[in-house]
């Protein structure tokens, strides 16, 4: 998926729907750490950019069940990333109760997402527009400070101090709240520029 794919929501919903076609054995873990570390020297050259930010979603309706790394060494390498990387999450969009299909609680998943951070949401849970939405808030940094160079001459910072479900645009903030829809109230601070 792009920017390009017609109707993002419904392809992800079409990718993200529970079956028995897959191999029933699924490791997740394995398939990050993999990719990330030990294929980094050969077909994953280069993906891993020196102070690129590094965003995991996990799908599953199963817990991992990976061998060659555990979740403890997983988190601990993710927590290590976190100090040398602008934005280090894993999202989780794994099973949370036995029901509607979901075959186990993610519970590592769910450990992973707790202690490095991300979104941790119902695989069940049809409503993927908003799962989305906090995917993109997540890793695009939006749910931190947000900088703006302003035309005055000076340097605001924007960080989000509230949400409510009767969200509404603070004045001049068109370019940051329709993205969002849930901040009710932005606390600013202005720094001049050099």
């Amino acid at each position: 998926m792009d920017d390009q794919t017609a109707n993002p929501t419904a392809v992800f919903a079409s990718m993200a729907a529970m079956g028995t076609n897959g191999d029933w054995n699924e490791k997740g873990r394995d398939a990050g750490f993999s990719a990330l570390v030990t294929r980094a020297i050969d077909y994953n050259v280069g993906f891993l950019r020196q102070f690129s930010s590094l965003h995991i979603i996990v799908l599953s309706d199963e817990d991992d069940h990976s061998t060659d790394i555990s979740n403890g060494d997983w988190i601990s390498w993710l927590q290590t990333e976190q100090g040398v990387r602008p934005d280090v999450t894993i999202s989780s969009i794994v099973g949370q109760q036995l029901v509607n299909g979901v075959s186990e609680i993610g519970i590592q998943y769910i450990q992973a997402t707790n202690q490095v951070g991300g979104v941790l949401w119902p695989v069940n849970n049809p409503d993927y527009d908003l799962a989305l939405e906090q995917l993109g808030i997540a890793d695009s940094g939006l749910a931190r400070d947000i900088q703006m160079v302003q035309y005055a001459g000076e340097l605001r910072t924007y960080q989000p101090v509230a949400r409510s479900s009767s969200s509404t645009c603070p004045a001049g903030m068109a370019m940051i709240c329709p993205l969002s829809s849930v901040w009710t109230s932005m606390a600013s601070t202005a720094y001049a520029l050099p």
